[in-house]
């Protein structure tokens, strides 16, 4: 985020400016939806089990648990939207940098892809900054952005979807919720580490 905003101080006309508005507005759009999706999933998971672990929203039917509020498809769609949307934000940022001059299709590729234009990156930008730049995008690649791009393909490409909602009667006679997890770890901690 930081490089863009230094880039935009930089530009010197308006044409310039334009042109980069034109390209970046529309990556913070999406990544406002993005943002956006995850906020919801979140508040759906903290509403959601304040309404069942207080009871408002169950009811027995002898030992049956009914819950009169459901969030399943909403959840869902905003924990899926949080993936497209934030997929979609990072393969925008090629044609803004194509601009610029740079190539960064690399950063997509598969391993060995990202290492030979990672290099190539490097022989035509020896400067300070296009180094740092390739430190961060390496760092990056590496802690949050393939885990990012393979639950993405997962979710987009192989019909991955959360598990629905469960419910479990506790000692005391309450209910609580047994949200969906990924690997074993619950989905507000998987969104958010990204």
């Amino acid at each position: 985020y930081l490089l863009f905003i230094t880039l935009w101080q930089y530009l010197n006309n308006d044409a310039e400016r334009l042109e980069f508005d034109n390209l970046y507005t529309p990556i913070l759009e999406i990544l406002e939806e993005a943002q956006e999706a995850m906020n919801k999933v979140v508040s759906l998971v903290n509403d959601h089990k304040a309404k069942v672990e207080s009871g408002e929203i169950i009811e027995f039917q002898k030992e049956i648990i009914q819950v009169n509020e459901t969030v399943d498809k909403e959840l869902k769609k905003n924990f899926k939207d949080f993936f497209v949307k934030g997929n979609r934000a990072t393969t925008m940022l090629v044609p803004l940098f194509k601009h610029y001059g740079y190539s960064i299709g690399f950063l997509f590729k598969n391993d060995k892809g990202f290492a030979e234009g990672k290099k190539k990156f490097g022989e035509k930008s020896s400067r300070e900054k296009q180094t740092n730049f390739l430190t961060m995008i390496e760092q990056d690649r590496k802690s949050w952005f393939k885990p990012f791009t393979e639950a993405r393909r997962k979710v987009e490409h192989e019909g991955f979807s959360l598990p629905d909602i469960k419910y479990a009667k506790k000692v005391d006679g309450s209910v609580t919720p047994l949200f969906p997890t990924i690997d074993k770890t619950d989905i507000l901690t998987v969104l958010n580490y990204f």
